[in-house]
């Protein structure tokens, strides 16, 4: 039981670190830092790595010297085989002397083999005695293994907010605020000699963002955090990051769309048009292009079903040099 308990520490252990390295390797390969919610998972599982290895080293040296007891007891075994050894052989004397007196001779023998084999009432004899084993006599030892992966399990991402740019939240303070220009300065040309240069004033104003706490909470029996495999505890902070992102990403969303007071209605016939129509209010708005566009399902949906008329995709998915933009 005990080397039972060491192999799931250092699953679980192996498990934790290969996290933490696929988390590295990732960030690695894009050239970037750990997003704020890699860092949380990172720092949760050297947490529990830290809390692993103690153990694992307790176990280690128990499941050593178990080893070694093992070991001196099979050197005693090997020391007393020879007594064993002769009282085997005179158990098969015995069994050979009670098969000479039952077939003195080999005709004897014959005759008995012969008469097991044709005579069907000594065949049915033997066909009655047999019993049936089938795996309803010993359901206690037929286990009931859990294979491959948890299934049911979400994708941890926030596709709107990772489209905008992010900055730390400040830790101090109930809310924060955003400077924005609400007026810009003017420049144009001058319409004569000592004729006076436009002039206008940079106005700033700010926007007060109030800060929101997002979380959720388990209490797990310490049963089943030792007896469950894959580990309980990794699975619920995996579920809850996922539920966080989830979470936070639909609320962003909620946000901008309350936000928004340019609407555009369109069909599935003027939605091309109606498309560059609204980038262009939002240049107008804004002075500066739109580019992310953010759709519902169904939209999408209307997106991928729209075709040239040669039937080819309009928005392809794997974006060719030909799309539409």
């Amino acid at each position: 039981m005990s080397d039972q308990y060491l192999a799931r520490l250092r699953t679980e252990r192996e498990r934790a670190q290969s996290t933490v390295n696929d988390l590295l390797t990732r960030a690695a390969t894009d050239e970037r830092d750990l997003d704020e919610s890699e860092a949380q998972v990172v720092e949760q599982q050297a947490t529990r790595i830290r809390e692993l290895d103690p153990q694992i080293e307790i176990y280690s040296d128990i499941a050593l010297r178990n080893a070694s007891s093992a070991a001196l007891a099979q050197r005693v075994d090997r020391a007393t085989s020879d007594d064993h050894r002769e009282t085997e052989t005179l158990t098969r004397e015995a069994a050979n002397r009670l098969i000479r007196e039952e077939f003195p001779t080999p005709g004897a023998f014959i005759t008995a083999q012969h008469e097991a084999r044709t005579n069907k009432d000594v065949a049915r004899r033997l066909t009655r005695v047999l019993a049936h084993q089938t795996t309803s006599d010993n359901p206690g030892i037929l286990p009931t293994p859990v294979v491959g992966p948890l299934l049911g399990t979400l994708e941890r991402r926030r596709p709107t907010i990772n489209s905008v740019n992010k900055r730390t939240m400040p830790a101090k303070g109930k809310n924060f605020e955003r400077p924005r220009i609400t007026q810009h300065t003017l420049v144009g040309e001058q319409t004569g000699e000592k004729q006076p240069l436009l002039s206008q004033k940079l106005v700033i104003d700010s926007i007060s963002v109030p800060k929101k706490t997002v979380g959720g909470v388990l209490n797990i029996s310490q049963q089943d955090l030792d007896w469950t495999e894959p580990a309980i505890l990794d699975l619920v902070i995996e579920d809850l990051l996922t539920q966080i992102m989830v979470e936070t990403n639909t609320g962003y969303v909620t946000a901008f769309n309350t936000a928004v007071t340019q609407t555009l209605a369109t069909t599935n016939a003027t939605f091309i048009k109606d498309f560059y129509t609204a980038s262009s209010m939002v240049m107008a708005a804004t002075g500066n292009p739109p580019t992310t566009a953010w759709v519902s399902p169904d939209t999408w949906a209307i997106l991928g079903g729209m075709v040239d008329g040669a039937g080819r995709p309009l928005f392809p998915p794997t974006a060719p040099s030909n799309p539409v933009g």
